[in-house]
C-alpha cells in the first residue's frame, strides 16, 4: 500500500493510494462506509465521504472488487471530511479486526506542495472488476445459499456480524451460471467423508 499524494482541498481531503496484490490469499478488496481518518495525537474522527475506484461495503450490501493475478496493481482515492493537519494521520476501518483496512502511520511532508492531482487520470488505468456479494436473485444467491458456501463461512463466523474475514475461506466463482453443492464438491475434490460432514452440519435453504 502506497500513499501517492494527499490533496487537502477546500471542503475535503483526498488520499490517493496505489495497491499491489502480493499473494494468492488476497482475492478481493473493498472499504467499509464507516472508515475514518484520525490525526496523530487526537481522538477526532474525520469520516469517509466517498471512495473513488474502490467499492464501498455498507451494512446492507457487501460490494468488492476482484483481483485476477499476483502482482496486479490498483489505484483508488479515499475522500474524507477535511483533515486540518495531514502531516500525520491514520486511516481506520475497524480497529478490532485484524484483517480490516487499517493504515497506520501515514506521514506527509507538508512543505512539499504540488498541484491537485486529476482523479480520472489517476484511476482510469485501473478499472474495477466489481461484484456484489448479496443479491435478491440470480446466480450469486444460489452460491450463497449452498451448503458449501455457508459451511466455509461458518468456520470463521463467531457472531451475527459479517466482518470481511468471515469470507476468508470462500473462493470466488464464475457467476455466469448457478452453482449446486454437487458441482462445488466436484470442483474442489471433496471426498465422501467431507461431503457427508458438510451435509450433516449445514441445513438446506
Amino acid at each position: 500500500m502506497n500513499v501517492v499524494q494527499i490533496d487537502n482541498r477546500e471542503n475535503s481531503t483526498l488520499v490517493f493510494i496505489e495497491y499491489t496484490r502480493e499473494n494468492e490469499g488476497i482475492t478481493w478488496m473493498n472499504i467499509h462506509e464507516k472508515t475514518f481518518a484520525r490525526v496523530h495525537g487526537s481522538n477526532r474522527e474525520y469520516h469517509l465521504i466517498n471512495s473513488i475506484n474502490l467499492p464501498i461495503n455498507t451494512e446492507s450490501e457487501n460490494k468488492y472488487m476482484l483481483f485476477d493475478k499476483i502482482g496486479q496493481k490498483h489505484a483508488f482515492v479515499l475522500e474524507f471530511e477535511k483533515i486540518p493537519d495531514v502531516s500525520g494521520f491514520n486511516i481506520i476501518e475497524n480497529e478490532s479486526e485484524e484483517n480490516a483496512f487499517n493504515f497506520y502511520g501515514i506521514r506527509t511532508d507538508t512543505t512539499n506542495v504540488s498541484s491537485y492531482r486529476n482523479l480520472d487520470d489517476f484511476v482510469s488505468p485501473y478499472p474495477v472488476k466489481e461484484m456484489g456479494r448479496y443479491a435478491d436473485n440470480g446466480n450469486i444467491i444460489t452460491y450463497i445459499k449452498s451448503r458449501f458456501f455457508r459451511y466455509l463461512v461458518s468456520i470463521k463466523k463467531k457472531t451475527q456480524d459479517n466482518p470481511r474475514d468471515v469470507f476468508q475461506f470462500v473462493p470466488m466463482q464464475d457467476f455466469s451460471h448457478p452453482w449446486t453443492d454437487e458441482e462445488l464438491y466436484e470442483k474442489y475434490s471433496l471426498d465422501l467423508f467431507e461431503r457427508e460432514y458438510i451435509e450433516s452440519s449445514i441445513k438446506p435453504m
